[in-house]
């Protein structure tokens, strides 16, 4: 019996994350991974691209038993967070996870709604390169810049590729990322 998996891209922290639609043997079986519905992709556009009837469904649920919270789009929490460093007289530190590029976008625009350079450490600084131009990354936004512990060589390979390759262009001619 031959499968055919489709994939859909779908929000979720993670980048790059799949729904995955199996079929085979006259049933259809989706996987929807753990799906949210409050980042920066469309769930409305996912949802009208998904199947209306699957055999079987089988979903992640990694805040179902979780206490009924309000959860913050992230263009909600950009706004909030750009309100919040408004008014904040000193540097703003973010822990996050370095693999959520949706919140580094909302970061990175909160930080730029409100004048400040956007500081990466060098895993953040990694990932963010390898995601591609149209994350906030050194080298190509002029905002943003890595830091570094005492004890990394500022000369090592895992920086080198953060040199501007082009001339950085100002933060008030670029558009915002709307990843």
């Amino acid at each position: 019996m031959a499968l055919r998996v489709a994939p859909y891209l779908c929000d979720h922290s993670a980048f790059d994350s799949y729904m995955l639609l199996v079929e085979g043997g006259g049933q259809s079986l989706l996987y929807t991974g753990d799906l949210r519905g409050h980042g920066r992709k469309s769930y409305g556009a996912l949802l009208q691209q998904l199947p209306e009837q699957v055999d079987f469904l089988v979903c992640e649920g990694t805040n179902l038993s979780r206490p009924v919270q309000n959860i913050w789009d992230e263009k909600t929490l950009e706004s909030r967070a750009a309100d919040w460093m408004k008014r904040c007289r000193g540097p703003v530190f973010v822990m996050q996870a370095a693999t959520n590029l949706d919140r580094l976008v909302s970061f990175y625009r909160a930080a730029v709604r409100s004048g400040r350079i956007f500081l990466e450490d060098l895993y953040q600084a990694e990932v963010a390169c390898a995601a591609g131009p149209r994350i906030p990354q050194p080298g190509r936004f002029s905002n943003v810049r890595v830091i570094l512990p005492a004890r990394v060589p500022a000369e090592g390979p895992a920086i080198s590729g953060f040199a501007p390759t082009e001339p950085p262009e100002s933060a008030a001619s670029r558009s915002l990322p709307t990843a």
